[in-house]
């Protein structure tokens, strides 16, 4: 599905190097990319994680700008030709943020708890960024600069984290470039991804993110999290305060 958005995009097709990376997966990943002749197929050796993984296709792109999106993520038809414009107007930037939002399969207790932490999540991004106070973002729609990757180390230093090739690596760019890494509050450059279909696949999600919280470098992003932290277990305690003295 997200080959077929790819190849429809409202935006020249010679101009648009899409690179697949086969990273370990046991499914039919490989004959499927070969079924559309413009997708370059890698299939690493060894099992190096996301960060490895991406780190081989930005090598093997020959284009100046990487944009980066899940295999479960599905683009809508003008996400290139958006982000492009942006870039232009924008003039000195060297990495965008896009908008991510979730489709649901199942309208149940988890399905909605995801899609509406997920919007929040958005709205924090936006300000976040937008603000310049700290890094937020997602992988599954990420562009920044190729050289601009190369110059702040790629992921060297975070490459050792199960997770943070969105976040770690932005925090890397506002630092080395303040005020070139912006927000595209767009429609058109929103991209779609799937919900976890179960409380394991959410709990295994949470760990993944929470694993790189340690590592973040900016002190507002840290007093960021003890806020939100300290503010939901008062959420919690009250609740609980509230049913022992009705």
């Amino acid at each position: 599905a997200l080959l077929v958005a790819l190849q429809g995009q409202q935006y020249p097709s010679e101009l648009i190097q899409v690179i697949v990376i086969n990273d370990g997966s046991n499914d039919n990943t490989a004959q499927i990319v070969q079924q559309f002749p413009f997708a370059i197929l890698l299939q690493p050796r060894g099992t190096g994680g996301k960060k490895q993984a991406l780190k081989i296709g930005i090598e093997k792109a020959s284009n100046e700008w990487i944009i980066t999106i899940d295999a479960d993520s599905i683009p809508g038809p003008e996400w290139i030709s958006t982000i492009n414009d942006f870039i232009d107007q924008q003039g000195e930037i060297i990495c965008v943020v896009g908008p991510v939002t979730l489709t649901t399969i199942d309208s149940n207790l988890l399905q909605a708890f995801q899609r509406y932490d997920h919007l929040m999540f958005q709205g924090i991004t936006a300000a976040a960024i937008g603000s310049g106070l700290h890094a937020l973002g997602n992988g599954a729609n990420l562009c920044y600069r190729k050289d601009a990757f190369h110059s702040v180390g790629g992921f060297e230093g975070i490459d050792q984290l199960a997770s943070g090739d969105d976040i770690l690596l932005i925090e890397k760019f506002m630092q080395q470039y303040p005020g070139q890494v912006q927000f595209l509050k767009s429609k058109k450059a929103i991209v779609k991804t799937t919900a976890c279909a179960n409380w394991k696949e959410l709990w295994q999600q949470r760990l993944r993110w929470v694993s790189k919280a340690g590592s973040y470098k900016n002190s507002r992003l840290h007093l960021a999290q003890w806020i939100t932290g300290g503010f939901n277990a008062v959420l919690l305690i009250q609740s609980a305060w509230c049913i022992l003295n009705t």
